[in-house]
């Protein structure tokens, strides 16, 4: 509740009053101090430094206490490090942290796979630039308003300047110039254009083509996401033939269908591996708990035991100490009952010797 409200507080421009920040840091400093008293420090297994949830939420506390001293120009460090309170929910409800702990275990699981894409998709880059290269920049020009009476030497600098007007350009109703080619199944211009090669423009401002290798590896991998991969798919098909359909057909079963589904497959094997492991976690901390209790218990017990005992044994030397006593006593009665008799009969003589 706390971490809700103060997150409704977070969207608001500026607080109310100045002091409801102070509230939210007191109640997140008695909480991990609650934590710390009740389950440890570190040093034993379920301790407050041994979760590492706990190492977020002591950093969120460090940082907002370092917000209250610093400023960061003219925006305060308090609200850049206050979002990061956000990150709290995932201390406190376990699907979040279920999910979260799940994506940080499938990035670990993922090096070898990541491996494998970037070498798939290098392969279709180097394939794509020997096969592309260039192509993507022919463009349908008209030469009817292009005067060939130049002189030699000005002939091929106005022919340049002429191809590279895009009002010479056909475009189709959606304004895109219109891609063709002379190959096989290529397209074709309508009447009064023609095909023109290296037209130095590729198409979307230049970023889709194979022209070099950064080029390529950039637009496989767009095939690969099948980020619009419908449209650079035309393109080069227009530009090339409906042959190199078979390009496209390896790279979108290889990369797109088994290499999507294999990353997938390893995040639900790490979700699953996640789920395992927090439920072995309570039970194991469950049992911590129950073992903690029957050794309290069975202390007390032990403590009891030792007292009765020990109760027993006093009872025990005090009627041996009782029993002693009255042997002395005893004694010393027939001692002094031993001596006055004789004394006694001492007098007796003493008095008939008279």
């Amino acid at each position: 509740m706390t971490i809700l409200i103060n997150c409704i507080f977070m969207a608001m421009i500026e607080y109310p009053v100045f002091w409801i920040e102070y509230i939210f840091i007191v109640c997140y400093t008695v909480e991990g101090l609650i934590k710390v008293l009740c389950r440890g420090l570190i040093f034993n297994r379920f301790t407050y430094l041994r979760d590492p949830w706990n190492w977020l939420d002591l950093v969120i506390l460090i940082c907002a206490y370092l917000s209250l001293w610093f400023q960061l120009g003219s925006i305060s460090a308090m609200r850049t490090f206050r979002v990061l309170r956000i990150l709290k929910a995932f201390v406190y409800i376990q699907a979040l942290r279920t999910v979260a702990g799940a994506l940080l275990d499938a990035i670990r699981r993922l090096r070898d796979v990541i491996v494998l894409a970037v070498l798939m998709i290098s392969i279709f880059a180097i394939v794509g630039t020997q096969l592309y290269m260039g192509t993507l920049r022919h463009k349908c020009i008209t030469i009817e308003n292009f005067n060939v009476s130049f002189n030699h030497s000005e002939l091929e600098n106005k022919w340049f300047q002429h191809v590279q007007n895009t009002d010479n350009w056909y475009h189709t109703k959606s304004g895109q110039p219109l891609m063709c080619g002379n190959g096989t199944g290529a397209g074709s211009c309508p009447s009064s254009f023609f095909c023109i090669k290296d037209t130095n423009s590729n198409p979307n401002s230049n970023f889709t083509h194979f022209d070099n290798f950064g080029g390529a590896l950039l637009s496989s991998f767009r095939l690969i996401a099948q980020d619009f991969w419908e449209n650079l798919y035309n393109l080069t098909i227009r530009a090339n033939g409906t042959p190199h359909f078979f390009f496209f057909f390896f790279i979108i079963i290889l990369g797109s269908f088994f290499l999507i589904n294999l990353i997938i497959a390893i995040v639900a094997v790490s979700f699953i591996h996640t789920l395992n492991k927090d439920k072995q976690e309570q039970e194991e901390e469950a049992e911590s708990d129950d073992k903690n209790e029957q050794n309290n218990i069975g202390a007390g017990r032990k403590n009891n035991l030792e007292d009765q005992s020990r109760e027993v044994t006093d009872i025990e030397e005090n009627e041996e100490k009782g029993e002693n006593d009255g042997m002395i006593l005893s004694m010393t009665f027939s001692i002094e009952s031993y001596n006055r008799d004789q004394a006694i009969t001492v007098l007796y003589t003493t008095f008939c010797l008279s």
